[in-house]
């Protein structure tokens, strides 16, 4: 090899390690970069775990001396706490330094903005001036209360990620960019952070929760599921439901309820018209002042109403109950059936009753005359000569003779020959009173009977049959009232 071809060699040589050395250069200064930035990160979240810390102690502060704290603290002159308080009441350690990673302050702000109200925050002030990169990223490590004062309006605190905002003049100071801050918001001494918070936060429902009227200025809310009210719904506009709506009380409506499909309540009321084209399913009561037109009704509990019209049938499988002197009254004969008292059920007006089949009971009274078009057929039957009462009372015997109740015995009706003779006799209680009706000389008995008559309720017939020519009737009671004993003969 040449000496010029060395020296070229060597040319090559010095430009690649030149190359190296740049290279090496880059990538120490990425290291170093990232070592940085990891040592900021680090400082960072020791930054926010000072403040953290300061903030729970403050809170702990807060709720054990809220009303001291509260009477000290002004709308825009808040009362002030600072870690010294903190510490000397054992809220912190003994010692907890004043300040953080960066040398800034921590203080406490609690003003007064209501009634049993306080706004309060922890805030850094002076020391090093943290960029914004760094102020937003503590705040990410505090959580939702953390927030920063912005480079691009210094007079505000900012809640991380927007989620809220605090004008500093109101507490009277002005820290500057770059430093940090955590909310603590407390109502009647209790923790309660007044800004609403987008994301559910773990162990804080309060701060997904309204404490006042919520004013959309007239904008949508879109895109909700299930809307719980325990208060009253207010809609100028038509309410349009895609599905079913359900109420478990009353719904009062004024106007119009026009409903395509199902619509189902415990309890409705109606004023005015409801137009249905589906089901409407009630499992309470229904009232309507108006009309109500509708193709089927099905409700599980009460239909109430003043009147109710059908231009159709009416089916129940129940009663049909009417709850004073009414019934079922025919509008068109001016007739029907209703009760007045606790035993008779009375044709309205007088009508007559027709029935083209059977009309059965167990007896049958008429005030005035019975007529029969066609036959009158006795069932029962009775023997010639036995005894019946009351007189006047007609039968048949077994082949079909008439008989009639003529002075207490059964007699044909064609039997002009045969007489009844009585006999009768009194006697005092606790004895066995008897008597003989006997036939004259030429008549011969064909039948006889018996009656006891006493106010006695044990007294009864313990004989009645033919004695000689005559028949014999005898009555007994086990108390002591008087008795008459009565014997009839049917004498031939």
């Amino acid at each position: 090899m040449s000496v010029q071809d060395k020296g070229k060699q060597a040319g090559f040589i010095a430009v690649e390690v030149l190359f190296g050395l740049i290279v090496l250069s880059i990538l120490a200064g990425i290291g170093i970069n990232q070592v940085m930035n990891r040592m900021d990160s680090q400082n960072y979240q020791i930054a926010a775990d000072q403040q953290k810390q300061v903030a729970d102690a403050a809170a702990k502060y807060l709720k054990d001396n809220f009303a001291t704290v509260y009477a000290a603290a002004g709308t825009t002159t808040p009362a002030q706490i600072t870690p010294a308080m903190l510490r000397n009441t054992n809220y912190l350690p003994a010692g907890f330094t004043d300040t953080n990673a960066f040398g800034q302050t921590f203080v406490v702000l609690a003003r007064r903005v209501a009634t049993n109200q306080l706004e309060s925050i922890v805030l850094t002030t002076g020391g090093q001036v943290i960029d914004e990169m760094g102020t937003r990223e503590i705040a990410e490590n505090l959580g939702a209360p953390g927030g920063f004062v912005p480079v691009a309006n210094t007079g505000i605190i900012q809640g991380v990620r927007g989620g809220w905002s605090l004008t500093l003049s109101n507490y009277g100071v002005s820290p500057g960019a770059g430093h940090t801050a955590s909310a603590l918001f407390l109502q009647d001494g209790t923790l309660a952070n007044d800004y609403l918070y987008r994301n559910a936060i773990a162990g804080k429902p309060e701060l997904n929760r309204m404490n006042t009227a919520l004013n959309m200025g007239g904008n949508d809310l879109n895109n909700a599921a299930n809307i719980t009210a325990s208060g009253t719904a207010s809609i100028s506009g038509d309410v349009n439901a895609g599905r079913n709506v359900n109420a478990t009380g009353n719904v009062n409506l004024n106007g119009t309820v026009t409903a395509g499909g199902d619509l189902r309540a415990g309890s409705m009321y109606l004023q005015g018209n409801a137009s249905m084209n589906g089901s409407a399913t009630v499992g309470g009561n229904v009232a309507v002042t108006g009309d109500t037109t509708t193709g089927s009704m099905y409700a599980r509990g009460n239909v109430q109403g003043v009147t109710a019209s059908m231009s159709g049938e009416t089916y129940t499988t129940g009663w049909f109950r009417t709850r004073g002197d009414t019934g079922w009254y025919s509008e068109k004969w001016g007739g029907g059936w209703h009760m007045t008292d606790s035993d008779w059920i009375r044709a309205y007006a007088g009508k007559s009753v027709y029935s083209s089949g059977q009309v059965r009971g167990n007896s049958l009274f008429s005030d005035g005359r019975t007529y029969v078009g066609e036959y009158i057929q006795l069932i029962g039957s009775a023997s010639a000569g036995a005894g019946c009462s009351p007189t006047g009372m007609i039968s048949r015997t077994g082949d079909g003779s008439l008989l009639t109740c003529k002075s207490g015995i059964w007699t044909g009706l064609g039997d002009k020959s045969s007489q009844v003779y009585t006999a009768t006799y009194s006697a005092a209680g606790n004895t066995i009173p008897q008597v003989v009706s006997s036939c004259p000389a030429g008549k011969i008995l064909t039948g006889g009977g018996g009656t006891c008559n006493s106010v006695s309720p044990s007294v009864a017939l313990w004989a009645t049959q033919p004695y000689d020519n005559g028949w014999l009737a005898g009555c007994r009671s086990t108390d002591g009232y008087a008795i008459q004993v009565s014997s009839y003969a049917v004498c031939q």
